[in-house]
Parts: structure tokens; C-alpha cells; sequence
């Protein structure tokens, strides 16, 4: 078994966490169809960097179906599951179990036993199956779905990093649009450089997760709510001396319709109801797919620093009115990891 000492590389499955923050999605264990049985949270990455599944199986007892698969104790005793995943064209993978250090969200908690496939790229067009099997019992649970495919960006338009919008025209809010998926969560990073009192440069990135959406793939956003963002990921520093804005980064995480019909449905029942949302044969839990996409290093124009350093409800951020032009190293990418975020 591997052992990581890192956080969880969970770029694609960002939206899930999110959207659970928002969802109750409880399974009432109680029920004789629930007596130690397999539950299962698996996730198809349509990008094929990463799948990852995480399996439990079930003592009959009261508990959501996130609360079961975070915790230890929900192991029976020798349990240890054969996960793969196949196409119909016999492309096969066994899934190696990894352990992960506690961390905060569906697929990383207290409990971090996670099965995983890197670098598995079915084609979109390709039925993917899932099958866990307890090779004791023989007992297997199976679900067959399709990778989501890419989602896109409509505007702006990919390619067009080096165009400058507008974002100070109240008239006509600068907005994002896309395309692909059911289920959605958008994200925006602030890039912009921390200038200290002591002559040091620090390349800072804020980014903030919108709420999930399972129509409209579109956000405007007006100048109030752009400050208000601004509040929510910028810091009040006392060892800034200044600060420049640099960028704004996009990215759009999408997600198939079996995981935008459970979410959107299952959290309506108090009851067993919700497990048919689920698309696990023999057992209960979800198989879904995701992907992402980027747009980086959109421009402004110049008067957009002009407003953010005269606006007085920022002024403790100290921008400058100037907008900084020059090169511009991204920070670690483990400080924008969605867990880490969610976890704060």
C-alpha cells in the first residue's frame, strides 16, 4: 500500500465538496437493505489524471453516507475490496490503494483509504465500468457511466488571454460563460503582488468558489460583487506596504448528470428515497465523472486599479492605482488547493 505525506491532489473534484457543504444527502442505515453492504463514492476524471474511489462497507447504523465513508470504524474486519475500472473495449485498470493524512472533504477525511488510477484515459465516447469486489465473500457492486468531456469556456474566449474587458461598466457587468456538463462550480483567482514594509515581494493568488449551479452556465459579475470577492479572499496585512493587482484566472469544474441529478434530488427525502439516486448496482453510493477547464491571466483596463485603489471600502488592502504588467511567478499551487480552502 503507498502512503502519502501531501495534501490530496483533488483539482477536478472540487465541486463535490462544495456541493455537499450544500446538500444533505443521508442514508438511513437503519434499513435491512442497508445491513452491511457496499457504499461507494467513485469519481471518473474525464481529464484521466486521477480516479479515485473510496469504498466502505456498512454496519448497520444511523449515519449520512459522507459520515460513513470518513470514518474508520466502518471497516469490517479483513475488508479489502479489488477496485477496477474497464471499457467495453477491455481497457482495464486495477485501482491501487493509497493512504492519505487527515484532511477535510469527501474523499480525504479521517479516514484516508483511497483507491486511485492515474493516468487511465478512456475515450468520452467509452462506457467506463466500476466494480468492487470483496474478494472473500465474492459479493460485487458495479456501475457503468461515460467520461464528461472537457467543459469550454464561450466567453471569453479561449486564445484571447491577451485582450483586456472591462470590469467597471455597470451598464453591462463583465461576465463568463460555458459550455459541458450538468453541474457546475465556477472559480475566479485575484493574482496580484504584496509589496512589504521590509523591501520584499510576495506573488499572491486569492481565489474564491462560486455556490453550484445546475443551469444558466453563465456569472456575471458587477462591480459590488467583485469588491465583495476581493473582501473574502484579500487579507489585511499590516506588514504590506502597498500592493499591485496583476490577473484575474478563471476555471469552471463540471460535473455529469448523475452527479447533478443526485444532488440536486436526493437532499429533497428524509428517507430511503434518495438511494435511487444512486447508480450503484448491488449496493449504494454514486459513480460520477468530472472535468475542468482554465482561462488564465485575464486583463483588465487600466481604470479597473484606479477604482479598486480609490474604493473606500478596500482601502485597508492598500492597492496601488496602477495595474502591474511584468512577469509574474504563480504561487504553489498547493495554496489554492479547493481542500485546503474548504478546510479553513
Amino acid at each position: 500500500m503507498k502512503s502519502f505525506h501531501r495534501p490530496v491532489p483533488l483539482g477536478t473534484l472540487l465541486f463535490l465538496a462544495l456541493c455537499l457543504l450544500s446538500c444533505s444527502t443521508e442514508i438511513d442505515l437503519y434499513d435491512d437493505a442497508y445491513s452491511d453492504q457496499l457504499f461507494v463514492w467513485a469519481c471518473l476524471d474525464g481529464s484521466g489524471e486521477l480516479h479515485q474511489v473510496k469504498v466502505r462497507k456498512a454496519i448497520s447504523e444511523e449515519a449520512s453516507l459522507e459520515e460513513l465513508l470518513a470514518r474508520p470504524d466502518a471497516y469490517l474486519p479483513g475488508f479489502s475490496p479489488e477496485v477496477s475500472l474497464s471499457t467495453q473495449y477491455g481497457y482495464s485498470v486495477l485501482l491501487d490503494p493509497v493512504l492519505y493524512p487527515p484532511q477535510s472533504g469527501t474523499f480525504a477525511q479521517d479516514s484516508n483509504l483511497i483507491y486511485e488510477a492515474r493516468d487511465y484515459y478512456p475515450d468520452s465516447g467509452d462506457s467506463v465500468e466500476l466494480s468492487v469486489a470483496d474478494p472473500v465473500t465474492g459479493e460485487v457492486v458495479s456501475a457503468v457511466i461515460k467520461p464528461l468531456g472537457r467543459p469550454a469556456f464561450r466567453y471569453p474566449f479561449p486564445g484571447s488571454e491577451n485582450a483586456r474587458y472591462n470590469f467597471t461598466d455597470p451598464e453591462r457587468p463583465f461576465y463568463i460563460s460555458w459550455s459541458g456538463g450538468d453541474v457546475w462550480v465556477w472559480s475566479i483567482s485575484i493574482k496580484y503582488l504584496d509589496i512589504l514594509l521590509t523591501g520584499d515581494t510576495i506573488y499572491r493568488k486569492g481565489t474564491f468558489f462560486g455556490e453550484p449551479k445546475y443551469s444558466s452556465p453563465a456569472r456575471e459579475f458587477p462591480l459590488e460583487y467583485l469588491w465583495n470577492i476581493f473582501r473574502k479572499v484579500i487579507p489585511d496585512d499590516p506588514m504590506v506596504d502597498y500592493r499591485m493587482f496583476h490577473r484575474f484566472d478563471f476555471g469552471i469544474w463540471a460535473g455529469d448528470y448523475h452527479l447533478s441529478l443526485y444532488l440536486a434530488n436526493a437532499n429533497k427525502f428524509n428517507d430511503n428515497r434518495r438511494a435511487h439516486f444512486c447508480n450503484i448496482r448491488g449496493g449504494a453510493g454514486l459513480f460520477y465523472s468530472v472535468n475542468q477547464c482554465e482561462l488564465k491571466n485575464i486583463r483588465t483596463y487600466d481604470n479597473f486599479a484606479n477604482r479598486l485603489h480609490t474604493e473606500d471600502t478596500l482601502g485597508y488592502m492598500k492597492f496601488s492605482r496602477y495595474i502591474y504588467n511584468g512577469f509574474f511567478i504563480d504561487p504553489d499551487s498547493t495554496l489554492a488547493n479547493p481542500i485546503k480552502l474548504l478546510a479553513r
